[in-house]
């Protein structure tokens, strides 16, 4: 259709970047691979068959990850506590 037109992807990249990062500092967690999700949400166009899926999988899920991960190394030492606070 019109909005997959490949002369105006430089018009969506160049707004995404941006609207990711507004939307960021909204919530207050600025993250700028963040925009980069973004864009490559954008380029690739195999990714526009799973929509908001690829929020969850694999940009959430990974970051899920990270913090499982965080969470294990963090705590094997008595020293140690991550996070400091829960809220």
């Amino acid at each position: 259709g019109k909005a997959d037109a490949p002369e105006l992807l430089w018009l969506r990249v160049a707004l995404a970047v941006p609207s990711a990062i507004v939307m960021q500092e909204m919530a207050g967690a600025v993250h700028p691979p963040g925009g980069a999700t973004a864009i490559i949400f954008l380029i690739m166009r195999p990714l526009h068959l799973l929509s908001f899926a690829f929020v969850v999988s694999p940009a959430m899920f990974g970051a899920a990850i990270f913090v499982c991960i965080a969470l294990l190394t963090n705590n094997l030492s008595a020293a140690r506590a991550y996070p400091q606070t829960w809220w």
